[in-house]
């Protein structure tokens, strides 16, 4: 019998991915059936081939009215009711609303943006001799790109992004010291939101986020409410998962400097590169999907409706019988079929091409001056069993 409850203990993640205990689950028992203290459970999925199935299958594993986005147990909380929690028809139409302000005008905006706001940040941490590069570099190149994407001013940027580091980090003593402290950054949050929304109501700016404001659903246009689950999704959405992307995948470059040469020395590999550190890092280990009708499924489990099926993006990227060798970090792979973006399918990441934007410009940006770069202390993970997202990451320049 396999011992995965430590997948539900945040402290698991302070040292570390649990990569020996993924693998174990992978091989022996892949759609595993992890007991709750409280009663129930729910399926722990970790082979690329379930993973994949479960994912792109919303019919029979539904994202309706369940928290996706994992969190630290398996009932849903409290909040407002976001994209990730539907199922087409639905899903695909309000999908639809924000692809709409992505308009070519829009996108050259943001790709300008990502590119100058990245030099911005490598040349001032290069003038200040390096630093916290999660905190100087990682976090603040997703937070002023969805500044501009949304339209939030530059003056408000530092109040969100304390106010998510906070909700993110609530397991963290760090980052959120109290639970009294995670209810006033949510509610904070849900604030500024809702100004926000009665801001571009009143003076729509030329931004995504006045578009959807503006947008019509099924004949009218979409509630306060409604407006508040976009907001949640595209900041936590925009931010978070690229963060922890640019902070692993720059720890990745220092810790392999063959591999950093190689990038810096041949710019056609950055989109490899990019694919790479998406399967190595996973930026968002796991999410949920809900089962919805009886199933007798071929790895021998026998679902049953309401069972909850937990998705490891970080085992199954690491699935040897798709990735040759796949706990060496290799930039010359062709990794495209990872799966921390999604698997395809209606549930395919929303802001999965401006991520990849902001690492292009992120990483083209600090390609030239890889080889002044080292490590000058050991990285801090956030304790969280969700994201492999790491608080600091001390680097120094040559």
């Amino acid at each position: 019998m396999i011992d995965a409850a430590p997948l539900d203990n945040p402290d698991t993640f302070v040292a570390g991915l649990p990569l020996e205990l993924l693998a174990q689950l992978r091989e022996e028992d892949p759609v595993h059936w992890l007991p709750h203290r409280r009663g129930g459970g729910r399926y722990v999925v970790t082979s690329y081939q379930y993973v994949r199935e479960f994912n792109r299958d919303w019919q029979q594993f539904s994202s309706s009215q369940l928290a996706v986005s994992g969190g630290e147990g398996e009932h849903r909380g409290q909040g407002a009711i976001t994209l990730l929690e539907f199922d087409p028809p639905d899903h695909t139409a309000l999908r639809l609303l924000v692809n709409r302000g992505f308009t070519p005008r829009a996108i050259r905006r943001l790709e300008d943006s990502a590119h100058r706001i990245a030099g911005e940040l490598v040349d001032g941490f290069l003038a200040s001799g390096g630093g916290d590069a999660a905190e100087m570099l990682a976090a603040q190149l997703p937070l002023h790109v969805t500044g501009e994407m949304l339209g939030i001013p530059m003056s408000d940027r530092a109040d969100i992004l304390s106010w998510t580091n906070t909700t993110i980090g609530a397991f963290d003593p760090e980052m959120c010291p109290t639970m009294d402290d995670a209810r006033a950054a949510m509610a904070n949050f849900a604030a500024y939101g809702q100004a926000h929304i009665a801001r571009r109501k009143a003076e729509p700016g030329d931004d995504v986020f006045s578009s959807l404001v503006h947008a019509e659903y099924e004949g009218r246009r979409l509630t306060d409410e409604e407006l508040g689950g976009w907001w949640q999704l595209l900041v936590t959405g925009s931010t978070e998962t690229t963060r922890n992307l640019l902070s692993s995948g720059l720890m990745l470059l220092l810790d392999h400097p063959a591999q950093a040469a190689a990038l810096a020395a041949d710019d056609s590999l950055l989109d490899e590169a990019i694919d790479e550190m998406l399967r190595v890092v996973t930026p968002v280990m796991h999410h949920q999907r809900r089962v919805t009708t009886p199933m007798e499924h071929e790895s021998g489990v026998s679902f049953e409706p309401g069972q909850i099926v937990d998705l490891w993006m970080t085992a199954a990227n690491r699935d040897p019988e798709v990735f040759d060798h796949p706990d060496a970090f290799d930039i010359h792979r062709d990794a495209s079929g990872q799966l921390s973006l999604g698997s395809g399918g209606p549930h395919y990441c929303l802001g999965a091409n401006l991520a990849r934007t902001e690492a292009r410009a992120y990483f083209s940006a600090l390609a030239p001056h890889l080889h002044r770069l080292e490590r000058s202390g050991p990285e801090a993970r956030l304790r969280t069993t969700h994201f492999n997202s790491l608080k600091h990451l001390p680097v120094a320049v040559k």
